[in-house]
């Protein structure tokens, strides 16, 4: 869907029946707004959020907080699970027994890491190394691998 309409596409499916909860939810061309699926939460249930993202980078700050405010019991987020335009899927998960960082701390720590890639990602476009969007692909995707562990998160990338 995101590819024919340009849009990002949002769900969410519970762990234990696989059944997705309520009608799938459109976006614009960077963002959806979940909180139709998130008022629909169960307590005591557990889910995956599931979006598109309309380019090919991995997950933002913004997506990873939705562990922080949805940790359970009402409402309880397991993991994010975002689909690039060229169908690279990437996961991000909390950790078993360790707590996550506050959303305050997420979003810090995020930033700074993408501050700090910067140079070399831009370096490697200046060269003719990879295109922007490549580049950007892998520099989002570096931010996570660098501080997923330290913010209580697991974080993958399957190609």
């Amino acid at each position: 869907m995101t590819l024919k309409t340009g849009r990002e596409w949002a769900s969410m499916v519970d762990t234990q029946d696989g059944g997705l909860l309520g009608a799938f939810l459109e976006g614009d061309d960077s963002s959806v707004y979940m909180a139709q699926h998130i008022n629909q939460m169960v307590a005591g249930k557990r889910y995956i959020q599931i979006h598109t993202h309309t380019s090919r980078s991995s997950l933002s700050y913004q997506d990873a907080t939705l562990l922080y405010y949805h940790g359970g019991p009402e409402r309880n987020i397991q993991s994010v699970y975002v689909v690039g335009c060229d169908e690279t899927r990437y996961l991000l998960s909390r950790q078993t027994g360790k707590k996550i960082a506050e959303a305050w701390r997420i979003k810090v720590v995020w930033i700074a890491e993408r501050d700090r890639l910067t140079p070399k990602w831009i370096a490697k476009v200046r060269s003719g190394e990879t295109t922007e969007e490549q580049a950007w692909k892998e520099h989002s995707h570096e931010i996570w691998v660098n501080i997923a562990n330290r913010l209580g998160l697991m974080y993958d990338r399957l190609e």
